[in-house]
């Protein structure tokens, strides 16, 4: 059973980009709103847990650290195959606060987080993560898989569901909604996937990032005169590994198709894909500097339905990259850096921007 008994926090603020450790043997410290709600019983081992706060008094970086630290513990696959340790991070936006934080363990030993934001007092909706939680808590218990969890944003479901084949290793799963009043919410899911070492080239690692990218206007959620204008997403490989290569992104090229298939498996064997209800247009952009990938939706300018309404995308991309690495940035390999963007804009032609980032990687 939970200890709720609350004891010091020393820090009640945020913090920026502060990695979360996957494993650790810290103690819970709950301090002033932030509190640690009911249990499921759906996996008595690892339940799912929570944590809510209020815009003035947020859920701390501490605090998740330390409840991430307990539940990872209890992870079958605390480590991949070869001994690394995935860990993540994730950014808060100068304005935002957390407002509600959940984690689980799915049932394939892998960490599954959500993390909800709040740009203002008035954006604060603890039933979100209530309908998250519960969300989590039934497929826990009819599914004998992660592959098919799924996550919410305000427009609705946004499943992680792929057809994958046994040579990919999920390695974990995030989730995060920024809300602000008068504008609107983004939305991001991200799942991270590794290939089975023995189908790794000699010396190489193979990964890929399913990327479900959302935004719903103000004119939808706040009933104001805010709408969508555009939704971005990058992934950026490889800050730490050498060599990377970016082998695949999809989608590759232009499409407002309605219906867009995405495929991002290995070529001889391991395969990854989804499919999605595309209601814009999507641009792809390619850097190899980075390298990284940048996927636009736009065409939704004089489409009220698109404007007024949620839209979504869900692109993804695999890199290959040395097995090795020269560089320990907070005690952390970066695999990739991802990023989404919602652009709103009102009747006055004014903008503003929602985003969420995250770091993925493998601690050193």
């Amino acid at each position: 059973m939970e200890d709720n008994t609350s004891t010091n926090n020393a820090e009640s603020g945020i913090s920026r980009r502060k990695t979360l450790k996957a494993l650790g043997a810290a103690g819970l410290t709950l301090g002033g709103a932030p509190t640690l709600l009911g249990q499921a019983t759906a996996n008595p081992s690892v339940p799912v847990k929570r944590l809510t706060g209020t815009y003035k008094n947020p859920v701390s970086m501490d605090e998740i650290q330390s409840l991430k630290q307990r539940v990872s513990g209890q992870a079958r696959n605390k480590t991949t195959s070869d001994g690394r340790t995935p860990v993540s991070e994730f950014s808060v936006p100068d304005d935002a606060r957390i407002i509600d934080y959940i984690v689980t363990i799915g049932p394939n030993g892998h960490p599954v987080e959500h993390v909800d934001l709040a740009g203002d007092n008035s954006s604060v909706s603890l039933e979100r993560g209530r309908e998250q939680m519960s969300e989590l808590e039934s497929q826990l218990k009819t599914t004998g898989s992660d592959d098919n969890l799924s996550t919410q944003s305000a427009g609705g479901d946004f499943t992680t569901q792929a057809s994958v084949s046994s040579d990919w290793n999920r390695v974990l799963s995030n989730s995060y909604t920024y809300r602000k009043d008068p504008y609107g919410e983004a939305f991001v899911s991200y799942v991270w996937w590794r290939l089975n070492s023995a189908e790794e080239p000699s010396g190489r690692m193979i990964h890929s990032v399913q990327t479900h990218a959302a935004m719903t206007p103000g004119t939808k959620i706040f009933d104001s005169q805010w709408h969508n204008e555009w939704l971005e997403a990058d992934t950026f490989w490889n800050r730490d590994y050498s060599n990377p290569k970016v082998e695949t992104w999809d989608p590759s090229s232009p499409t407002d198709s309605s219906d867009v298939g995405v495929s991002v498996g290995y070529p001889s064997g391991g395969g990854l894909s989804w499919s999605f209800e595309n209601a814009g247009c999507i641009e792809p952009y390619y850097n190899s500097a980075d390298p990284s990938v940048h996927w636009d939706m736009n065409c939704i300018f004089g489409n009220a339905n698109r404007r007024q309404n949620t839209i979504s995308m869900k692109p993804g991309s695999r890199a290959q990259m040395d097995d090795t690495s020269s560089t320990c940035t907070d005690g952390v390999h970066s695999v990739c850096r991802v990023k989404s963007t919602g652009h709103f804009e009102d009747i006055n032609l004014k903008n503003h921007y929602l985003w969420q980032a995250a770091h993925f990687g493998y601690n050193c």
